[in-house]
């Protein structure tokens, strides 16, 4: 018989389903057995997940927009059977959800709960208008009748770092998903799971864009630049793991001012200016230029720290639209920068084949992904290097 960490009842919120609440939802998780891989219901959740939240009243949260229409093509190329594998669900899968990316947490749900798993989820214990959001609209769904399997099999939770709680669900789970900084990441794995217990970990990433400014050479091509360039950092004020916070510059100055400029401009349309954000921007100039003589370009809202040395800036950037901007004179350049921390790596004004040619050189550690700009933030199952779909699924070999 399992022994499990004691734990306090009370020290825990279960968010969704919140109806039933008089039921021991941990023991109905753990009694439910898994269901199929893309089986009919998960795929209707989904659907009516995303129709949810693509109503009008979310207008005002891009990060949930962009999250329906994300649910509305979710790709989920698994089936249950090949000709010679059979792909089952690995079990109960717990995700540890980040503090930072309010949205992130439905991502690894949804392939979870698309291939089969039990799934419990713990949110951040920062309530945020577009956690809410989401859990009333998860909630909502489960609690129709068609959805009642899935009610029994995932759980949405919340309690304080200081419980018991992880150690509890630690040591039941099949898989942890464990999304935040290093040091959560590091925490959550300390604590002690099955021998067989597969831990997913996205920790700490930075990301960047490379920009050739040689072939933004007119006005309709520099404003549409700028726009997917807002894309990628106007949700999550740039903070996402897959945000460019970092931009490698190809040429001509001129026109690098022209896309700071028109940046700017957009991103006036779409906030307010913030007294706090200037402050916290001019520091962080203030430090890059005190630190390695960096030129800083101020234009708006926008701040562009140019320097050489961006590691001696790096660990401090908060995001807040600062970019640090490298000049380079060609795209392998990008090399004497890139570490094992970066993820995405966006790219406009090149071929991809130009830029899968240099990431082939065995020095490369970092870099997972690699994108047009303005999709940084599309997620797929495979991210950060890590193919979610194989993760979340047990692999029988069929001969």
């Amino acid at each position: 018989m399992n022994e499990y960490p004691p734990t306090d009842k009370d020290d825990i919120t279960l968010l969704a389903p919140s109806f039933g609440s008089d039921c021991d939802w941990l023991n109905e998780v753990q009694a439910a057995s898994c269901m199929p891989v893309k089986d009919a219901i998960a795929l209707s959740f989904v659907k009516a997940l995303s129709k949810s939240l693509l109503d009008p009243k979310n207008k005002n949260f891009p990060e949930i927009v962009a999250l329906g229409f994300w649910l509305r093509n979710v790709s989920c190329p698994l089936t249950a059977q090949s000709d010679a594998q059979l792909h089952k669900p690995i079990g109960l899968t717990v995700h540890f959800a980040p503090g930072n990316v309010d949205t992130m947490f439905v991502y690894s749900w949804c392939y979870g709960l698309l291939l089969g798993n039990k799934n419990i989820v713990r949110l951040a214990s920062q309530v945020t208008p577009i956690q809410s959001a989401l859990i009333n609209a998860i909630n909502a769904l489960l609690q129709l009748p068609e959805f009642a399997q899935l009610a029994a099999r995932n759980k949405f939770v919340q309690y304080p770092k200081t419980s018991n709680w992880t150690a509890r669900l630690s040591a039941i789970a099949d898989a942890r998903v464990i999304w935040g900084g290093d040091t959560s990441v590091n925490s959550i794995r300390a604590y002690a799971a099955k021998p067989r217990t597969r831990d997913i970990c996205f920790a700490d990433r930075v990301s960047a864009a490379i920009l050739n400014g040689d072939e933004l050479d007119n006005n309709d091509k520099i404003a549409h630049t700028a726009q997917r360039l807002l894309r990628d950092t106007l949700p999550y004020d740039q903070q996402a793991c897959s945000s460019p916070r970092m931009i490698f510059w190809q040429g001509s100055t001129s026109a690098l001012t022209a896309l700071l400029e028109s940046l700017a401009e957009l991103l006036n349309e779409q906030i307010q200016p913030s007294l706090t954000r200037a402050n916290e921007q001019l520091v962080f100039s203030q430090y890059a230029a005190a630190n390695n003589g960096a030129e800083v370009i101020w234009r708006g809202q926008i701040t562009a720290i140019v320097t050489q040395q961006p590691e001696a800036v790096i660990s401090q950037h908060l995001g807040q639209w600062c970019f640090i901007v490298i000049p380079v004179t060609q795209p392998s350049d990008i090399g004497a920068y890139i570490t094992d921390r970066f993820q995405t790596l966006t790219y406009a004004g090149y071929q991809s084949e130009e830029i899968a040619t240099i990431l082939t050189a065995p020095q490369y550690t970092g870099i997972d992904r690699v994108v047009p700009i303005g999709e940084a933030l599309d997620f797929n199952y495979l991210w950060d290097g890590i193919d979610l779909l194989s993760g979340l699924t047990r692999v029988v070999n069929v001969r």
